[in-house]
């Protein structure tokens, strides 16, 4: 909900919604969510990549399939023959990223 006097975002407290220029109102029917601010990392165990189709070695954890990361093709019309290409493996099973020479 957006303030009609000045615009900005109105900030809502015990069904009361009320702007930094002075304008409040009682607020009805209003869903809110609080959201949890914990830092939690979060880790997949055993889960394969489904996009990881290319045939190719991972020197990390010996899995066999990758995906193909290459940089589009407009970029590549850009470079001149002297800058290294940046297309990459990542391994569909532990995420390391190997560059192509």
């Amino acid at each position: 909900m957006f303030c009609p006097k000045c615009s900005s975002l109105l900030k809502i407290k015990k069904g009361v919604s009320y702007c930094s220029c002075g304008y409040s109102s009682v607020t009805k029917n209003i869903m809110t969510e609080k959201i949890n601010k914990q830092n939690k990392k979060v880790s997949i165990v055993n889960e394969i990549n489904p996009m990881a189709t290319e045939k190719h070695t991972c020197t990390k954890c010996g899995f066999d399939k990758a995906v193909l990361l290459a940089p589009p093709a407009a970029v590549r019309e850009t470079w001149t023959s002297s800058e290294a290409d940046r297309s990459s493996f990542v391994c569909g099973k532990c995420g390391f990223r190997e560059f192509i020479s």
